[in-house]
């Protein structure tokens, strides 16, 4: 069986029992290492060939992390084709780069207080009044990026100032949670579905559920995507003259303010939606002058 041919049937595999993001990016990975090797069979493919791609990919430039993924989009292929009982390499021997760690980014008070002063108000483009309900949820609620955009316009109930969201990544024991919501962000809320609800009068919407659409493009209507969302806090936060600002930054920073708070690990938890609390020990990591600070204020040695 030739590699492309390989690919196409794990990419149909994978897309079926997990993310289609994830599915993706594994695909796309995959079919680096295809054009780099040749469309060779999968039979054929030796360990050293895929410890030849890292180490030449690594040589121009590509970091750990990214280096990481496609070692692990190998890893995934071989052992789905060792599965489907073809003769290939063991995956297992396919070496998998450990980027050096790196603190989370938790965005500022400072810095969000101005990305959210930089989305004009009043505007006559209704991108602005949808952009500042999605920042002020990302904000208020620290949900997921996926989780906000699969809302739909059912799941808000006007003045309830929260919602039930399908935890993105559950296994299975938290398939389903509640976020919640200040009034800063109910009112943005309330002017976005406002002109939302008036663009589709005049025109239905391809994706008629959904509470974040596309407004004035080629994807006019559909739910926002993913990258549709990273450019816009890309583009408000060059507006506002402060370091790119994602919505993964601003839920470390509403777990960071749970516990500087007083909330424990398990309120982190909860809020956040992780299944253990392993999982919430990284978003409640402190470095620098905000861990020296904590230490002193504890211990009280100024």
């Amino acid at each position: 069986m030739r590699l492309t041919e390989a690919i196409a049937l794990y990419s149909r595999w994978k897309s079926k029992g997990g993310k289609p993001e994830t599915a993706r990016g594994y695909v796309g990975d995959l079919r680096i290492f295809c054009l780099w090797l040749g469309d060779r069979d999968a039979g054929l493919v030796e360990v050293g060939d895929a410890i030849g791609f890292l180490e030449e990919m690594r040589a121009i430039g590509w970091d750990e992390g990214t280096l990481m993924r496609k070692a692990i989009a190998l890893r995934g292929l071989f052992s789905f084709l060792r599965m489907m009982r073809h003769d290939v390499i063991d995956p297992e021997l396919i070496p998998v780069p450990h980027p050096a760690f790196k603190p989370p980014r938790v965005v500022s008070g400072a810095d969000l207080g101005k990305l959210v002063a930089a989305i004009p108000r009043g505007s006559r483009d209704p991108r602005h009044a949808r952009n500042l309900a999605m920042v002020l949820m990302y904000r208020d609620t620290g949900a997921r990026m996926g989780e906000v955009l699969a809302l739909d316009v059912g799941d808000v109930v006007p003045g309830a100032m929260k919602s039930v969201v399908r935890t993105e990544k559950s296994r299975g024991r938290r398939p389903v949670r509640e976020v919640m919501w200040g009034s800063e962000a109910e009112a943005a809320l309330a002017a976005w579905t406002s002109r939302r609800a008036a663009m589709a009068a005049r025109a239905p919407f391809r994706d008629p559920d959904a509470l974040f659409v596309s407004v004035g493009n080629a994807k006019h209507g559909m739910r926002m995507s993913g990258s549709g969302v990273a450019e816009m806090l890309r583009r408000y936060s060059a507006k506002a003259g402060i370091p790119a600002v994602n919505a993964h930054s601003m839920r470390h920073k509403l777990m960071h303010d749970i516990v500087k708070a007083g909330g424990s690990a398990a309120d982190v938890m909860n809020i956040a939606g992780h299944s253990s609390l392993a999982s919430s020990s990284v978003y409640t990591m402190m470095f620098g002058s905000e861990l020296e600070g904590r230490y002193r204020q504890l211990l009280g040695k100024g």
